[in-house]
Formats: C-alpha cells, structure tokens, sequence
C-alpha cells in the first residue's frame, strides 16, 4: 500500500502486481504432453513435465491446448486407495 500526500490530503493508492493478477485469473488443470519450460509471471521459469498434471491460469491453458502441447484433464484428484478392513482372528494357544 503506498500513500501520497496532496496539499493536505493523504490518498491510498492500492498497488497491484502481477502476482496479484495471476492470483485473481481463473486456472484450468491440464496433463502435459511433452517438457516445456514456462513462466507464467514472466520472471519465475517452471519446468511441466509430460505426463503431469498442473493448474496454470487459463490463457496460458488455452494457448498450450490449441498448439496440442497439452490435454484438459478432467479429473479433479487422484483416486483414493480404499483398503477393506480385515476382521481381526484371534488365535488362542492349544490347551496342554
């Protein structure tokens, strides 16, 4: 937040970033098919991996789809491992 001084009046400008931007940009979640390396604020270089799944903001997603770099991936998680619970057996000592 930066305040400025104006002939007797204090003024609050709100300062946004560009973190602040991609913050606020909807995000799609997308598979990659090949490596590319991206960098979404234009400072911070990420390497995607094939195979993986990531949220990356939705311009980027839009763009990496159409050029078939990437597929949509619909899953929202992983499944989860469900075991099935055993019934303990308990087992007594044979009487002598």
């Amino acid at each position: 937040m930066v305040v400025v001084a104006e002939r007797g009046k204090l003024k609050v400008i709100e300062h946004i970033t560009v973190y602040d931007l991609l913050r606020k940009e909807a995000k799609l979640r997308i598979r990659m098919t090949r490596d590319l390396d991206a960098a979404f604020d234009g400072i911070t270089v990420q390497k995607l991996k094939a195979g993986e799944s990531y949220d990356i903001p939705a311009s980027f997603a839009e763009r990496y789809l159409s050029k078939g770099i990437a597929i949509e991936d619909k899953a929202i998680d992983a499944a989860p491992e469900i075991k099935e619970e055993k019934p303990k057996i308990l087992r007594r000592k044979p009487k002598r």
